[in-house]
């Protein structure tokens, strides 16, 4: 039987219509894959922004985090500067040598500079790299789904599944930006709300709160300590966190891809920064909901509900205290948390795939017309490879 009520229900039903509906839209808007890849080159750079940190904020960063902050408090944050270094090097470096080659893919260099070979086997690393983290994507949410309504989690699998992969295919990168700044916007808006509640519910206020959450230890962001174990120190989110992150904003696939769906160079940098900076506050966000839920679960009445539950605390705490409506729109941010990082990990292997494989090695070209449906083929075809995985997962 469910555990949440016919209006939370209603509620996750209703986000998935207009997610999918988006697609519906994107997809009359479509003429090539100009448009389905690159939304034209002509993306809002505040939408495309928003879209560059929500790929990267997955359910399980959603989770993760606000366990994180459960646990051990708000010590994730320092992470954010090594995404900043990542993202400026990025932007200042990489970025105007994409936009001035007019590229598509970040392979497409590699095949000028080093040969065919290397384009096609950095290519392929991404794609079955992409395919793998796609099927965690879809498992994180579902095993939320399959607790709060009891029901298996491979089912939960093709429920999240479908749902992404049904608006990525249909609307291309319009879709994926455009359902990825609703879904960062339902993710803030619940865990905002989570926030207030836990407050409401204290003695105290949100002062007790923090109070409470300093003297054990879990309002201190930054630790300057010498510790070459963890990246959670100042050296570990500038050095090898840094790296990381630049990696990611400079070559994967995911963030060019965005870069070059802006008009120009100027309106990519825009989107970047406005990431990181988001992407700082969502962060910050959803540690402090796991500092303040580590808070509730000791001062307010019911906060045994949460004792000792880590990377649990969110979904307990969703099922537990959260009112009719809400408890459904908190279960529709996880999913938003996943879908926003599913559809663009599927919607950039179906671009690699024809742009790296398709168009390099085919003697006659595709008609527009007829390699857009391709797009969308692949599309879908990656979303159930990546469902299929994540059933086998479970099954494990």
């Amino acid at each position: 039987m469910a555990r949440l009520a016919p209006l939370d229900v209603a509620v996750l039903v209703l986000y998935g219509l207009v997610v999918v509906g988006i697609g519906v839209w994107a997809n009359r808007r479509q003429r090539n894959t100009e448009d389905y890849f690159l939304g034209g080159r002509r993306m809002r750079w505040w939408a495309v922004g928003v879209s560059l940190i929500a790929t990267s904020f997955s359910s399980v960063a959603l989770i993760g985090a606000t366990g994180f902050g459960f646990r051990k408090g708000l010590g994730w944050l320092q992470l954010q500067l090594g995404d900043l270094v990542g993202i400026g090097i990025a932007l200042a470096v990489f970025l105007p040598f994409y936009a001035r080659l007019g590229l598509t893919t970040a392979y497409e260099y590699l095949e000028a500079r080093f040969g065919g070979v290397a384009r096609g086997l950095a290519s392929a690393l991404f794609i079955a790299q992409t395919l793998f983290r796609a099927g965690v994507l879809v498992y994180g949410p579902a095993l939320a789904l399959s607790a709060v309504f009891d029901l298996d989690i491979r089912w939960s699998i093709v429920i999240s599944g479908t749902a992404a992969v049904a608006y990525s295919a249909a609307g291309g990168i319009t879709a994926v930006v455009w359902t990825d700044l609703i879904q960062l916007v339902v993710v803030v808006f619940g865990v905002v709300y989570c926030v207030l509640l836990v407050a409401g519910d204290v003695d105290g206020g949100l002062g007790r709160v923090l109070e409470f959450a300093g003297d054990h230890d879990r309002l201190d962001a930054v630790s300057t300590a010498l510790d070459t174990s963890t990246p959670f120190n100042l050296l570990g989110a500038l050095v090898p966190y840094g790296t990381l992150a630049l990696a990611l904003f400079a070559t994967g696939q995911q963030a060019v891809q965005r870069y070059m769906a802006c008009g120009n160079v100027r309106e990519a940098r825009r989107a970047g920064f406005l990431a990181w900076a988001i992407g700082f506050v969502a962060v910050a966000l959803t540690l402090f909901l796991g500092v303040s839920l580590f808070a509730w679960s000791e001062l307010a009445p019911g906060g045994a509900a949460l004792a000792d539950a880590g990377d649990e605390a969110l979904p307990l705490f969703i099922v537990h205290r959260l009112p009719a409506g809400i408890a459904g729109l908190l279960v529709a941010a996880i999913f938003a948390a996943s879908m926003s990082s599913m559809d663009s990990a599927i919607h950039s292997m179906s671009t690699a795939t024809l742009v790296d494989f398709v168009r390099r090695f085919r003697r006659v070209p595709l008609a527009p017309r007829a390699e857009l449906r391709l797009a969308r083929v692949l599309t879908a075809l990656f979303g159930a490879l990546a469902t299929l995985l994540a059933v086998q997962a479970a099954q494990r």
